[in-house]
C-alpha cells in the first residue's frame, strides 16, 4: 500500500512560484527517505511530471540537486490532480489533514499514524502550501486532523513536513 505526503497549493493558483518548487524538491527528499510518495493538489501551470522536475530542479541543491524527485519520478512516484472540487480521490483516502487546531471528532494520534505506516497501510498526509494554510473546506472534507507539536502552534509548511514525517517514523522504530 502507498503512503502519500499531499501539498495543497493555496499559494497562487495561476503561477508556479519559488515557494512551490522549494517544497516540492523538500518534500521529494523526505518522500524518498521515508518511502513515501508525493501527492500534489491544485498546482499551476504544470502539464506534465517532466515539466514539474524542470521547474523544479533548475535551481535548487535540495536533495543532491533534484536527485530524489527525479528518483521518484522515474518509479511513478508523483501524483498530480488539477482540482479537487469533487472531494479527494478515493485512491488516497484516509486524509489527514495537518492543523494547528485540530477538529476534536477527528483528531488522530501519532501512535495511530505509526501504526498504520507500520502496518503499510495506505494513508495521506495532506500539508497547505501558502500563507492561508488549510481551508474550512479542505479540513471538513478531511478524514482525519493532525495536529505535530502537541501545542497548537502554526509551523512554516516544509517545517511541519519534516516534523510530522519524522515524528511518525521515529515512532514506528519505538514500536
Amino acid at each position: 500500500m502507498k503512503r502519500y505526503i499531499a501539498l495543497y497549493n493555496t499559494y497562487d493558483k495561476n503561477k508556479f512560484r519559488e515557494g512551490h518548487r522549494r517544497a516540492i524538491v523538500r518534500a521529494s527528499t523526505l518522500a524518498y527517505s521515508f518511502d513515501f510518495d508525493i501527492l500534489l493538489f491544485d498546482f499551476p501551470e504544470v502539464e506534465s511530471i517532466n515539466e514539474l522536475i524542470s521547474l523544479c530542479t533548475l535551481r535548487t541543491t535540495v536533495g543532491e540537486r533534484g536527485k530524489y524527485l527525479k528518483e521518484l519520478a522515474a518509479n511513478n512516484r508523483i501524483h498530480m490532480h488539477p482540482s479537487i472540487k469533487k472531494g479527494f480521490p478515493p485512491q488516497y483516502k484516509p486524509i489527514v489533514a495537518t492543523t494547528s487546531h485540530p477538529d476534536a471528532e477527528k483528531k488522530i494520534t501519532t501512535g495511530k499514524l505509526a501504526e498504520m505506516y507500520r502496518e503499510n497501510r495506505r494513508f495521506t498526509i495532506l500539508f497547505g502550501l501558502g500563507h492561508r494554510g488549510l481551508s474550512r473546506k479542505i479540513l471538513e472534507a478531511s478524514d482525519y486532523h493532525y495536529e505535530v507539536t502537541g501545542r497548537n502552534f502554526d509551523l512554516e509548511t516544509c517545517v511541519a513536513m519534516g516534523c510530522v514525517v519524522g515524528k511518525i517514523c521515529g515512532f514506528v522504530e519505538g514500536l
